[in-house]
Parts: structure tokens; sequence; C-alpha cells
């Protein structure tokens, strides 16, 4: 019992077929990092709520949560960089920069990470130029 060769082709193309489908899907769901983007940092604006019932104030929670998400990404926060906006809101800066597959992460675990009696939502993140060390 011998081949056809239309059917030899056949299966070569649906091999290669199901290569590329692998090596798409691969793509397509792993995380890739950029090379670190030296001189920048990222500026995060955060909009926070502590309800009744909260064991700290709204501004130390809200401090609390940027620096153990912070944790979760290559960066720290810039000393000193941590400010009430007043309304609610909250400003830090972390250092360097972060690329899209950790500014995700970030911007995640923010608005994922779960402390009793409060809420925060990432409003804004932009890179600004680093500050001078």
């Amino acid at each position: 019992m011998t081949a056809s060769p239309a059917r030899a082709v056949l299966g070569v193309l649906l091999l290669a077929a199901a290569v590329a489908g692998i090596d798409l899907v691969r793509d397509k769901t792993l995380t890739r990092h950029e090379p670190e983007r030296r001189g920048t940092a990222l500026l995060v604006e955060v909009t926070a709520t502590a309800r009744d019932g909260a064991e700290e104030d709204e501004a130390g929670l809200a401090e609390a949560l940027a620096s153990l998400c912070r944790l979760e990404v290559p960066a720290s926060l810039a000393p000193g960089s941590f400010e009430s906006l007043g309304d609610h809101r909250y400003r830090f800066l972390l250092v360097p920069d972060l690329d899209t597959a950790d500014a995700r992460q970030f911007h995640g675990c923010i608005q994922d990470l779960r402390i009793d009696h409060f809420l925060a939502r990432v409003s804004s993140m932009e890179s600004v130029p680093a500050p001078a060390r």
C-alpha cells in the first residue's frame, strides 16, 4: 500500500498549518517585555475611596496599595513622590518607567487588590521624564 502524492502533500500542509497555528497562539499569549526605558518614569494617578470601618485613613491605604503593587513590577516608588491631590485622588511616580506588559500588570494589581473598606481605580498612567538623582 503506497500513499498517493496528493495525500502526502495534504499531510504536509496540515502539519504546517498546525505548527503555524501553535506558533500564532504562543505569540499572542506570551508576555513580551520591551527594553528598559531609560530616563523616564511612570506617573500614576489613582482615585480611592475608604468607607466607614476602614482601619487606616484613605491616604495611608492608597500609599500602601501603591507600595504593594509596585512589588509586582521592576520599579520603585520615587522617594517623596506620593501626594494627595484632594477629592480622593492621589499621584505617585514609579521609577523606572514600565513597559506595556508591566504597566498592565501594575494597573490590574491596583484595581484588583482588595483591602477591607477600600477601593481604588487607576485614573491615568503616563510616561514622564525621570527625576534627577
